[in-house]
């Protein structure tokens, strides 16, 4: 009687566990608070979810509903990938969805030729140049929006982000020491101070397409990109209040093309914190114009003169980018990224190869000049 009675407790505290128990469980003599719950088995043949994760309405032991929402850590099934000692925010698995980025990115610039704004008359060197004083730092905002699915299909995901910085400029001034001239230019100055600025502003917009190549360590980038660097540049010099000359060049590039990279993740499994490294480069057609302005007065002539110029040339754009990414919730991350872009084949205010001659237009726009912008970028990601 006994025998009988604690078989059928035993079989009414598993309704699901099927026919076929291939173990056998043996509790002990029940107590006065004591009931027959058994411990799930995933012994193969017992009729239990053996890896798999059971039906959403089953009800496991101690009476929790199983989830099927992903990354939700269960120690009954933790998702693949995914350790059973990390909580949701820490799962790098993500479900397919959407995800934007709002950023404050700060970039400053750099020069390859500095080509001089005067020549001092005589032995003395050519030395000052339009990056005088250090390029300042330009600030802006850093705005993405991004859908990822990984699947079996051509493309995984695409990005689509847009950035600009206004303000990164350089100023200063120079006693020239001794006479001195524009360079390509006839007309000799009396020594004085000299002083000059300069101010850059870059826009950038690009969509890009993703491919992942293995497990998302490794993703092929391809897309379109257009930018807008645009640049100026003043100085002058006087001597006396009827003698000295002062110019104005603005130039400005619009860029648009195709690109391709890819992205390394070098850090992603099993952690919160995602280390990646992208590096993307193109070539693009530029349309570069040009305008500048001279005034020079000295006791005996004065001219103003004014000149334009453009033209359509090839460029390139290199992009670098290192990001540190901290899952802080679920949904929710922080981003510090370091950024490093090089235009080449673009028009350049400050480094034009002959100052003088362009001012009295007899020389055109130069579009072979180079820039080099680098900064960092801070943000945080919301995924949906």
């Amino acid at each position: 009687m006994y025998k009988t009675w604690k078989a059928l407790a035993l079989a009414a505290s598993l309704p699901w566990a099927g026919i076929g128990m291939a173990q056998e469980v043996t509790p002990s003599r029940p107590g006065p608070q004591q009931s027959f719950e058994a411990e799930p088995s995933t012994t193969e043949g017992s009729g239990l979810w053996s890896g798999e994760q059971p039906p959403a309405d089953m009800a496991v032991a101690g009476g929790t509903p199983a989830t099927t929402e992903p990354c939700q850590r269960t120690k009954a099934m933790p998702p693949e990938g995914c350790p059973e000692d990390y909580g949701p925010a820490h799962c790098i698995t993500d479900p397919p969805g959407c995800w934007g980025s709002v950023g404050f990115i700060a970039m400053t610039r750099s020069q390859y030729e500095n080509n001089p704004l005067f020549d001092p008359v005589g032995d003395s060197p050519a030395w000052y140049d339009a990056t005088f004083g250090g390029y300042s730092w330009g600030t802006g905002l850093d705005l993405r929006l991004g859908f990822r699915d990984p699947s079996d299909r051509l493309f995984d995901g695409w990005e689509a982000r847009y950035f600009g910085i206004d303000g990164a400029g350089s100023s200063g001034w120079a006693n020239t020491g001794s006479d001195w001239t524009l360079p390509g230019d006839s007309q000799v100055w009396p020594q004085a101070i000299f002083r000059a600025g300069m101010d850059s502003r870059l826009q950038s917009v690009e969509w890009n397409l993703q491919h992942d190549a293995e497990r998302a360590t490794f993703t092929w980038l391809a897309g379109f990109r257009w930018l807008q660097f645009d640049d100026f540049l003043w100085g002058g010099a006087a001597s006396s209040p009827d003698e000295g000359v002062a110019f104005q060049v603005s130039t400005g590039n619009t860029l648009y093309g195709g690109q391709g990279g890819f992205s390394i993740a070098i850090v992603k499994d099993n952690t919160p914190l995602e280390v990646d490294v992208r590096l993307k480069g193109g070539l693009y057609a530029n349309s570069s114009s040009g305008e500048w302005t001279m005034t020079a007065v000295t006791p005996s002539t004065f001219r103003n003169l004014r000149g334009t110029d453009s033209a359509t040339e090839l460029a390139f754009v290199g992009d670098f980018e290192f990001s540190f990414v901290y899952r802080i919730t679920e949904r929710w991350s922080a981003v510090l990224s370091y950024e490093a872009l090089w235009l080449q084949g673009v028009s350049v205010a400050g480094d034009q190869s002959e100052l003088g001659r362009l001012l009295n237009n007899t020389t055109g726009l130069s579009t072979s000049e180079a820039a080099w912008f680098s900064g960092l970028n801070v943000g945080m990601r919301f995924r949906w």
